[in-house]
């Protein structure tokens, strides 16, 4: 599993971008094999991609494992963006290996599920 927060600032920056997507209805969580994590709003009817960088970089929390390089993940935005709206603080991000996201705001844990593509 990685594990990366972002602040408050970055969650608004994100929400903006969301909204300027349109009809944004994918968004995808990845990582490049440099550390930086992206969010990607995708629209499905124009395939308009925006990419925002939420982050340098990612820990990794299993000490047993060897952690892979990248991740990519699909989910529905309507699952996601709503729950940010309404952030005081930041945002921990906590991505399994096979896509589930749990988001922690505001002390309280969210578990979203990858879209199936």
């Amino acid at each position: 599993m990685w594990a990366f927060e972002i602040s408050q600032e970055d969650v608004k920056g994100l929400l903006s971008a969301a909204s300027s997507m349109g009809q944004c209805e994918k968004v995808i969580l990845t990582s490049k094999a440099s550390g930086e994590i992206y969010f990607e709003f995708n629209d499905d009817i124009t395939n308009d991609t925006l990419s925002v960088k939420i982050a340098e970089g990612a820990s990794w929390l299993q000490d047993s494992d060897e952690p892979k390089q990248v991740f990519v993940h699909y989910y529905i935005a309507k699952s996601i963006i709503p729950l940010l709206k309404n952030v005081n603080g930041s945002v921990v991000f906590i991505v399994g290996e096979k896509g589930i996201l749990q988001l922690i705001i505001d002390d309280i844990k969210f578990l979203i599920i990858p879209r199936m593509n």
